[in-house]
């Protein structure tokens, strides 16, 4: 019961701290309500329930305009709320990455092409993994094992990825915590995600301004 204290704590304390920090941007009008009871019961990775039990992910008009195959006129307006993700981005010539909260039932919706069987688990819900947010175009994944003991970013269509956090209980809980850390403290910085694109780009840039741990440093 601590535990699950200080861990609803600790969640609570980070969305605080992000809404806070980005409470003069479009970003946090995208925050959807908590997300249902029933879609919250079938998280295994506790932190991440927690987390969705304060928003159940993001409206992002652009995802919206595609998903509902709304005239190509439509979605080329929405492109403005392309750089909207709470998880920031960053560009890369002509190429722009911005990874947003997405909704449970999403998540969950998708959760068969995550899946990892976990025969030693006797608990209901997925087991394996949990793709909980990623790039407009799913190119870039956030991924949380049931366990919530790891946590990846995947690249392309590569189901494995790179440690997002170390290994360890609550996984999802420390990298988000540290990440509003970073916001907070303006490592990451609320500018333009593609300078002098073609459309405003405003969001989280995750170039870093400042040095806030050994894998967030500026580059010299």
């Amino acid at each position: 019961e601590t535990r699950a204290r200080l861990r609803w704590l600790g969640v609570a304390a980070a969305w605080r701290s992000l809404k806070a920090t980005l409470a003069d941007t479009p970003i946090v009008a995208t925050l959807r309500p908590p997300a249902s009871r029933h879609h919250l019961m079938q998280v295994e990775a506790r932190s991440l329930r927690y987390a969705y039990a304060v928003h159940d992910g993001q409206a992002i008009e652009f995802d919206d305009a595609v998903r509902e195959r709304r005239p190509r006129a439509a979605v080329i307006a929405a492109q403005r709320t392309i750089s909207h993700g709470l998880f920031g981005g960053f560009s890369a010539y002509d190429y722009i990455v911005c990874t947003r909260l997405k909704p449970l039932r999403v998540v969950l919706d998708a959760a068969g092409d995550d899946e990892l069987d976990s025969e030693d688990s006797e608990s209901e819900g997925w087991h394996g993994t949990l793709s909980f947010a990623e790039n407009f175009r799913g190119d870039r994944r956030f991924k949380v094992d049931d366990a919530d003991r790891q946590l990846i970013v995947a690249e392309g269509e590569v189901a494995t990825g790179l440690r997002a956090a170390p290994d360890g209980p609550d996984a999802f809980l420390r990298w988000f915590a540290e990440y509003a850390r970073r916001v907070e403290a303006r490592a990451y910085r609320v500018a333009p995600v593609m300078p002098n694109g073609p459309f405003d780009t405003t969001g989280v840039v995750l170039f870093p301004d400042a040095d806030a741990g050994d894998d967030c440093r500026v580059a010299e």
